[in-house]
């Protein structure tokens, strides 16, 4: 009798933690799409690129927020800016859009041509030349994007080339 009643707690603490987990995953989802949808947008400036999750640090009404999140692929710098989206009753959460960086006129841009690209699951890897210095950089792919090199530009900020974007010419 002692072992049956071990393994209905046993069931019954499994079915609680697979319920909490389900609901978790189901308010994340929820608040991912409300922000798609009614999410209002800032920019965000992303540090700490080398710990186990990046944060993200943002400016709404005046009061200075941070966001941890995990890193989405590789080759993030400190100091890049990319349009952000939080709903206004939850200032805490956000959403990072990684394929929509920002160029801040607080820093000079340039150009320069993309000397290759390839893709792997559903990042693409791409790389160009400043001053004989070769750099290689990550981004998000989307579906139906070119893969051809010529088709872009690199759009690299001046004081760290670094951080540049791939841009269709």
């Amino acid at each position: 009798m002692g072992v049956k009643k071990y393994r209905y707690v046993f069931l019954l603490i499994f079915f609680i933690a697979v319920g909490v987990f389900f609901s978790a995953l189901y308010i994340t989802i929820k608040n991912k799409q409300e922000i798609h949808k009614n999410g209002l947008s800032s920019v965000g400036t992303l540090f700490d690129v080398k710990s186990k999750y990046l944060k993200v640090r943002y400016v709404i009404g005046g009061e200075a927020l941070v966001f941890g999140t995990n890193t989405p692929f590789q080759h993030l710098q400190n100091g890049e800016e990319y349009l952000i989206k939080y709903l206004e009753n939850d200032l805490e959460y956000i959403n990072v859009h990684y394929s929509t960086p920002i160029f801040s006129d607080h820093y000079q841009y340039n150009t320069t041509n993309c000397r290759s690209i390839a893709k792997n699951l559903s990042v693409v890897t791409f790389e160009y030349l400043i001053a004989e210095k070769q750099y290689v950089r990550n981004v998000l792919y989307k579906e139906g994007d070119s893969l051809t090199p010529n088709d872009y530009m690199i759009k690299y900020r001046v004081d760290n080339p670094k951080i540049g974007y791939l841009i269709k010419k």
